[in-house]
Order: C-alpha cells, then sequence, then structure tokens
C-alpha cells in the first residue's frame, strides 16, 4: 500500500513516499499496515527554492544525520561533524558525506548535496538562512518523533570526547584566574581573621509620629514638581479577565456556505486517501475538527470498533501535527464520518453543532402536495422496517416526530415525550438521520428543502405507524 507523510514547517517541507511492509505487518510484528517501512522517494522544500532536494533512502538517511550533526555543532560550538556511517572518523572525510554542511557567517549556512552516481561532479548548494536551517531541524525531528515512519531509522548519538571538545585557550590561561580568585580568598581570611569582633547595641526606638488623615489627602493632592498627572491609565485585568485571556474557547464554524464547502473538502480528501479494503462488519464513526482552510486538526472516535479499527482509516495520516506556540486557537469545524463496512464514506455537520442557528428547519418550506406525501409515508415506512433491529427492548410505545424531505431522507426528529427520548437508541432514527440533506446547494448559496413532518410509533411488536403530523 502506498503510503505519504508530511512534515511542514513555515520554511521547510519534507514529503516521504513510500510503501508498508506486508510480511512485517502480517507476520504477528508490531509494525502496522499503516506504517511506511520502505521509502521510495524523499522531497524537501525550502521557502524561496524553486525546485526540491530528492532522493532516494540513501539521500534521506544522509540529510537526517547531516542536519542533526550540524545543528549540535551550531547551538554547542564543538566541531563534531564526522562522515555519514563512520561517526569516529576523521573530519577530513566528510568532504565526500553525500549531504554535508558549511557555516558561511553567524546566520548563513550552505548546504551541499552531491550525486552518488557521479561521484566528480560539483555538489548542488543551496544557501540557508538560521530560521531556514532550523525549520529543517524541527521538520527532521518531527519525522524522527513519528514511529510510523522509517521505524528502522535512528539517530546514533553519543557524547564528544575531551580531545574533541578542545578550547583554543592554553593551559596556564585558563588556570591563572582560578589561581588568582584562590590567592585573593586566602590574603581576605587571613585580613578578616584580626578584627575585633563588634558590640552588638540594641537601637534605641525612635517612634515617628503618624500621618493624620489630613495629612494623607494632603499629599495624595500633592504632584511632585517636574511630573506630569497620570492620565486614563488602564486598571489591570481582574483574575476572569485574566483567565479568559490565557485559556481562550475555541470559536465554532457555523456559516452555512463554509460548512458547505468545508464537507465537501472533507470528504475528497478522506475518499481519496481511503484506498485499503474494509475488514470491520459494523459502521466506524469518528468526530472530525476542520479547520478554515481545510485541514484536519483532530477526531475522536465515537464507538468501540472505531477504536479499534482507527489504524485502518487514513484519519491519522490526514491530521494536522501542528508546531507547538502561543498562537490563539482557530475556528473549527466539527463533522460526523462514518466507514461503512461496503466501502462506502458519509460526512455529514455534527449533529451537536447548531448549524440551525445558521439555517432553522422551522423556516423551511412545507411539503403540502397530499401525492407526495401519501407516497413518503410508504417510504419513510419501508425504511424504518428495513432498519428496525432484530430485538426490541422497551414495553412501551415510543412516539417521534420525524422530518422528512422529498426523496425520503430524514433530516429532522424529536421525541414527543420523555420516555421516547431516552429509549431513542433503541430505534434506528439516529442511524436514518440525515441532516446534511435538509440543505440545497446551488451557485454558493444555500436554502432549506422543503420537508414533510410525520408521525412515528414504534411498538414492542409489529411494524412501525408512520401518519402525517397534521393528520389524514
Amino acid at each position: 500500500m502506498s503510503i505519504q507523510r508530511e512534515y511542514i514547517l513555515p520554511n521547510c517541507k519534507l514529503i516521504l513516499e513510500g510503501l508498508s511492509d506486508e510480511k512485517s505487518s502480517g507476520s504477528g510484528s508490531s509494525t502496522s499496515a499503516n506504517t511506511l517501512s520502505i521509502l521510495v522517494n524523499a522531497d524537501c522544500y525550502v521557502a524561496g527554492k524553486e525546485q526540491p532536494l530528492s532522493g532516494g533512502m540513501e539521500f534521506f538517511q544522509a540529510l537526517v544525520m547531516a542536519v542533526s550533526s550540524y545543528a549540535q555543532e551550531f547551538l554547542s560550538g564543538v566541531r563534531a561533524y564526522r562522515r555519514l556511517g563512520d561517526p569516529h572518523g576523521d573530519e577530513d572525510e566528510s568532504e565526500s558525506a553525500l549531504v554535508q554542511f558549511k557555516p558561511l557567517d553567524t546566520n548563513l549556512h550552505r548546504l551541499l548535496v552531491r550525486s552518488p552516481d557521479r561521484p566528480g561532479s560539483p555538489p548542488l548548494t543551496i544557501d540557508l538562512n538560521s530560521v531556514q536551517l532550523f525549520d529543517l531541524v524541527e521538520a527532521v525531528d518531527q519525522f524522527l518523533a513519528d514511529r510510523e515512519t522509517l521505524p528502522q531509522l535512528a539517530l546514533q548519538l553519543r557524547s564528544v570526547s575531551k580531545s574533541e571538545a578542545k578550547t583554543q585557550i592554553p593551559v596556564t590561561q585558563r588556570a591563572l584566574p582560578a589561581a588568582i580568585g584562590v590567592s585573593s580568598l586566602a590574603i581576605a581570611a587571613m585580613a578578616f581573621f584580626f578584627v575585633p569582633v563588634p558590640d552588638i547595641e540594641r537601637p534605641v526606638e525612635d517612634p515617628k509620629p503618624q500621618p493624620t488623615s489630613e495629612q494623607l489627602q494632603d499629599s495624595q493632592d500633592t504632584t511632585p514638581a517636574g511630573s506630569d498627572p497620570p492620565e486614563d491609565r488602564p486598571s489591570p485585568p481582574s483574575p476572569d479577565e485574566l483567565s479568559r485571556t490565557s485559556a481562550p474557547a475555541t470559536p465554532t464554524i457555523t456559516d452555512p456556505e463554509t460548512l458547505a464547502t468545508l464537507e465537501d473538502q472533507l470528504y475528497d480528501q478522506i475518499d481519496e486517501a481511503w484506498q485499503t479494503r474494509p475488514e470491520f462488519d459494523l459502521d466506524l464513526i469518528y468526530r472530525v475538527g476542520v479547520g478554515a482552510d481545510g485541514a484536519i486538526v483532530g477526531y475522536e472516535a465515537q464507538n468501540d470498533l472505531a477504536r479499534e479499527y482507527s489504524d485502518g482509516t487514513p484519519l491519522s495520516q490526514l491530521v494536522y501535527k501542528p508546531v507547538e506556540g502561543g498562537s490563539a486557537p482557530e475556528p473549527v469545524a466539527l463533522f460526523e464520518v462514518i466507514f461503512q463496512p461496503d466501502g462506502r464514506l458519509q460526512v455529514d455537520p455534527w449533529q451537536n453543532q447548531q448549524r440551525e442557528e445558521a439555517i432553522d428547519l422551522g423556516d423551511a418550506p412545507e411539503i403540502t402536495d397530499r401525492a407526495v406525501i401519501d407516497d413518503l409515508v410508504y417510504t419513510l415506512q419501508g425504511q424504518l422496517i428495513d432498519a428496525l433491529p432484530a430485538s426490541r427492548d422497551f414495553v412501551r410505545p415510543l412516539t417521534y416526530r420525524v422530518g422528512v424531505i422529498e426523496d425520503g431522507t430524514i433530516v429532522d426528529y424529536e421525541a414527543v415525550d420523555r420516555l421516547s427520548e431516552e429509549n431513542l437508541d433503541k430505534t434506528p432514527l439516529q442511524e436514518l438521520h440525515q441532516p446534511s440533506a435538509a440543505v440545497v446547494r446551488s451557485n454558493n448559496t444555500v436554502t432549506p428543502a422543503a420537508i414533510a413532518q410525520f408521525r412515528v410509533v414504534f411498538r414492542p411488536t409489529g411494524v412501525p405507524e408512520v401518519s402525517p403530523w397534521d393528520g389524514f
């Protein structure tokens, strides 16, 4: 199975394409089917550069080792660069490394990439500033932290020996300050030895008169010379304001046009990435959060089977991994994503996300054609019979008001009493509910669809009873 991983930073992007090792994943190994264990191609994009750096496993391994080694050298100041694959080798041999870094000045670094097929050809050079360099370092760190991508590739770190951590200051000069300090301390100790112990006398209290309230008022009204009176200084925030500032709530996207666009984008990217044959026999239901740019920012399994088969969906590959920081939360739209055993994908707005605030179904046009209503009675009843569970675990009738559009899709429902509300999960209404069908999208506009209301009664025995809400 073809797998792609992306590690995106503002000034750098790593894209890895490869395959999973089916033999390892199917032989009881801890390697899952979603693990990218065979690298086919690696692309490294740098901001401002038109063409990416591309190569196979040899190139990518050399890039990871060179980036890590040079970053440690740059931060520590200790010259510890070695030829890849031989960390104890001679520094001069790094000139023949496939990937190499050279410092140009304090804020400029040169990346050299040599072709393994043409040893004598000049290397490809790219100059990076420090911001681009450390975005590349962060991208490599994200890759190394992702244990589902090339788990066999790991950095072989070692401590720098004393011979490598040489300093340019001679031993005599380095020892001179310490020697002077010890001598000064000894002389000071001898001098203090001859100083007599001072006599300690308790100070005599000299009480000062406390200012009266009139004096305090006069001192408050008096402005020191040369200073201007304070002008409208803002008062410090209250604890409630500080709490709201430090922990802002995540805003929710409710605009109907934006929701419709994000719903289509979410469906397309999941449908394109879901290439595996389903191995489950029931629906996998997830709540998925999507940012305003269409990126998946998180997901949560809604049933036990979804948690068990989480690796069998592309959500873990598509979720965006943001760089940690203190940025304000971005608006999020919530969707219900259902992976069905027959390979079909269903994406709808999350039920608890009040999309009805933007489109009130109470204002939807009503279906009044008697022939259409009569047909919908049989259509709705047939759907409910087909989806009705084999065993009915209730003893009293359950009654609901159900909204249906012209093609028979259930877009709304409501329990008429508390008993029906408590036993909603024992009916097929939640399974058949498709709230996204309640709107009609045309030319970037969203309008409510025409709805017919029905009374549906589920009894412990027999077929569900369906009748128009206002009667025949």
